[in-house]
């Protein structure tokens, strides 16, 4: 699946320059100190779409949501913090471009698009953590998820 969004994105992917990455939506909430010593979890939830406010404009726009938590010995879970993040990379197409399928453009956004704002995201989240008292924290690698399918062909010894 991951592949052929991939080659779907392609005619896009190989004229968009990306301009600029801004923040829309920045907000934490510290809902409770954490405990000393202890690891923090999280779980982050994230989606990404496109928009197209003039034909050689794109904007990949993901939205993250991130819940903190710690665990006790007794496996109990106590919520730490939330983060809630909107941020946009906006791209420049060529003007003499022919007009992209909304396949197409949403394929880039899910693709190119979410590995451009990653990084940038991560950062605000390692910041915002450590300035609401929190261990900052830092976010593992973007995984766009492959189907099982995918993961197993590319583990197949002598390929």
């Amino acid at each position: 699946m991951i592949e052929e969004h991939r080659q779907l994105a392609a005619r896009v992917a190989g004229h968009a320059e990306i301009q600029d990455v801004q923040v829309f939506k920045l907000a934490a909430e510290l809902l409770m100190q954490p405990q000393p010593g202890e690891g923090l979890n999280y779980n982050l939830q994230q989606s990404v779409k496109y928009t197209q406010p003039s034909g050689s404009t794109l904007v990949t726009e993901g939205t993250y949501e991130l819940e903190i938590w710690q665990r006790t010995d007794a496996d109990e879970r106590f919520n730490l913090a939330t983060v809630s993040l909107v941020a946009g990379a906006l791209y420049q197409l060529p003007d003499d471009e022919r007009s992209h399928s909304d396949e197409e453009l949403q394929a880039f956004a899910e693709t190119t698009g979410q590995f451009a704002l990653y990084p940038f995201m991560r950062q605000q989240i390692y910041d915002l953590t450590g300035r609401i008292g929190l261990p900052p924290l830092v976010l593992g690698v973007l995984r766009i998820g492959l189907d099982r399918d995918e993961v197993d062909a590319a583990h197949k010894p002598g390929d």
